[in-house]
């Protein structure tokens, strides 16, 4: 089975120049700067934040002759504590714990990754790993994976790793009822946050961004090689008893040239803990 995997990126240009006697919009690197920003305070917080998620996979076969007869030839529900914890580099990481599938326990639902990140350990990070690659056999299709995480796309936008991309403006939209401002990114630099074994898996998405606050409400990643393709769409809303904008939802889709495999999590539930310490 093929495996994908997160290992650990910016060129850019400058928005259009707003019209003589109307504001200006925030360029490029404006945009940017101000995520890069939001972001600080995002992983704070969010790294100290447990949820539930309920995510549902879809099986389709694609060898069939037409679209109408591609119907679902198996599905998956599979229920996980989701996890981020900051590391030793000031970078959050995300953990997905599985302990239900198709409503039949996988383990004790014991809160063991919270307790993990709880206690003082030089090998926490690989024991939450081993955990995380425990849960991602679970996945339905023969396309190995365990990068489809909600916070996955915005590693991609984070200060550390921004300059690894070229991002460029792609217009507006709204979200939830907030005007945002659309920009496009393509990774460039080599090696690549994400691999296929060796191979190198450039990524390309959207970040969809209220322009003032540089808050992110939406995001997508895709990777694609020659014999498979990956991506996924996260949107986030606010949680008011963290006051906290967090992932609320992810699409994702993993498709080679026998199946396809959709995805849709829904994260609930989000409560705080406490860890005075980080990944070693």
């Amino acid at each position: 089975m093929r495996r994908l995997a997160l290992c650990a990126a910016l060129v850019v240009g400058l928005a259009p120049v707003a019209p003589r006697g109307q504001s200006a919009e925030p360029t490029v690197p404006d945009l940017l700067e101000r995520v890069s920003t939001y972001l600080v305070d995002f992983e704070k917080e969010y790294s100290r934040v447990i949820a539930d998620e309920r995510y549902r996979q879809t099986i389709k076969d694609k060898r069939v002759s037409t679209l109408s007869d591609r119907t679902p030839i198996q599905t998956r529900e599979i229920r996980s504590d989701i996890l981020a914890a900051p590391d030793l580099g000031n970078r959050w990481l995300s953990f997905r714990d599985v302990y239900s599938v198709d409503g039949r326990p996988v383990r004790d639902r014991d809160t063991r990754l919270q307790k993990l990140f709880e206690q003082v350990g030089a090998n926490r990070f690989e024991e939450a790993r081993r955990i995380a690659d425990e849960g991602a056999r679970f996945n339905l299709g023969t396309l190995s994976r365990n990068i489809n995480l909600p916070s996955m796309p915005l590693t991609f936008i984070t200060r550390e790793n921004r300059g690894r991309s070229a991002f460029r403006a792609a217009g507006h939209d709204i979200v939830a009822g907030v005007p945002v401002a659309i920009l496009d990114y393509r990774e460039t630099a080599r090696p690549t946050l994400v691999k296929s074994g060796p191979r190198d898996l450039a990524a390309q998405g959207s970040f969809w961004i209220e322009p003032t606050t540089g808050r992110v409400m939406k995001a997508s990643a895709k990777f694609e090689a020659r014999d498979f393709t990956c991506e996924m769409l996260v949107t986030f809303g606010l949680v008011e008893k963290l006051k906290l904008w967090v992932p609320l939802e992810m699409k994702d889709t993993a498709a080679n040239a026998k199946e396809t495999i959709e995805g849709l999590a829904v994260y609930t539930n989000y409560r705080r803990f406490d860890t005075s310490v980080v990944i070693k």
